[in-house]
């Protein structure tokens, strides 16, 4: 049975698609459209039309494939872009024409559980913490299994640091990272409690900024998650790649081997909350999750049997 799932973010647009069998679940198509749906949402809380419109693109392509394919099952479900924005009721009433179904606007605690259970699945027994980082939040969850012992949805996403203390310059000023570094330990200290650093296993991160991450330090001229995925990345790999790329221009940047061309100017705001989240967790290293809210949905649904 074919199953697709669609996930809705502030800056990205994602489809996956699985053959599912019982346990065995093959990964047939895996689609990434960056639309930048929350872009300028901080301004006055409202989406705009012509991100709508780019959107809406994305989602009628998405559309194509899932029919093309023969699916059986297709979920959607938007995050935190649409948990947010004052115009939210009108945009999902314009998106919903572009869908095969009805569009879910998932909580925090959601998306926290699906992004944990993306990786939990994938390594029984074991109590692990998993980051999902996004364009308009952050989720960080512990537990074994699908025993949740933690989950916290923060509003801090490359999005939204990039916007707030970026978006005037070309190269990111020492000052304007001083100021958001501040910025996002402010809101972890408020939020995640720091027993939360406790024994599990490893630190899984899941989003964007990880896997163009993952991709750069692997030259990746064509993006395969296989390579990457569970791939160990050094505090030292993180820091390093944030000095580097961050006094670049963004046409420089777009230029890397591994960079999503699109994402080149918030990648080093994704890198800062990576840098600091690892600092706060007292962790040397992280592993690269490529699945995320998407593939833990469909962990979910094969368990359930829906």
């Amino acid at each position: 049975m074919k199953t697709a799932v669609v996930d809705i973010g502030t800056n990205s647009v994602l489809l996956t698609i699985a053959d599912v069998e019982g346990r065995d679940i093959r990964n047939v198509t895996e689609l990434s459209r960056i639309t930048r749906l929350g872009k300028g949402l901080g301004d006055d809380g409202t989406i705009r039309e012509e991100n709508i419109e780019i959107t809406l693109n994305a989602l009628r392509e998405f559309s194509d494939k899932i029919h093309n394919k023969g699916v059986d099952k297709v979920k959607y479900v938007a995050t935190e872009v649409l948990r947010s924005a004052k115009n939210s009721d009108y945009v999902l009433k314009k998106l919903s024409g572009a869908c095969l179904g009805d569009i879910e606007i998932i909580d925090g605690e959601k998306e926290g559980f699906y992004s944990f259970y993306s990786v939990s699945y994938l390594n029984p027994s074991k109590e692990i913490c998993v980051v999902d980082i996004g364009g308009g939040s952050t989720e960080i969850s512990t537990g074994i299994d699908s025993d949740i012992k933690f989950t916290r949805s923060l509003k801090l996403g490359a999005v939204g640091i990039y916007e707030k203390y970026f978006s005037a310059k070309e190269v990111y000023q020492r000052d304007a990272v001083l100021q958001a570094s501040g910025y996002i330990n402010e809101i972890l200290e408020k939020n995640i409690p720091y027993d939360v650093t406790g024994n599990f296993t490893a630190v899984h991160i899941s989003g964007g900024t990880i896997t163009n991450i993952g991709a750069i330090l692997e030259g990746m001229a064509e993006y395969r998650p296989e390579i990457i995925e569970n791939k160990t990345i050094s505090f030292r790999e993180i820091q390093g790649l944030f000095e580097t790329i961050s006094q670049m221009s963004r046409q420089e940047r777009a230029k890397i081997t591994g960079i999503e061309p699109d994402r080149a100017d918030i990648l080093p705001a994704g890198i800062l909350i990576v840098r600091n989240i690892m600092d706060y967790l007292r962790r040397e290293s992280v592993r690269v999750s490529t699945r995320g809210v998407r593939w833990g949905i469909i962990f979910k649904m094969n368990e359930e049997g829906e």
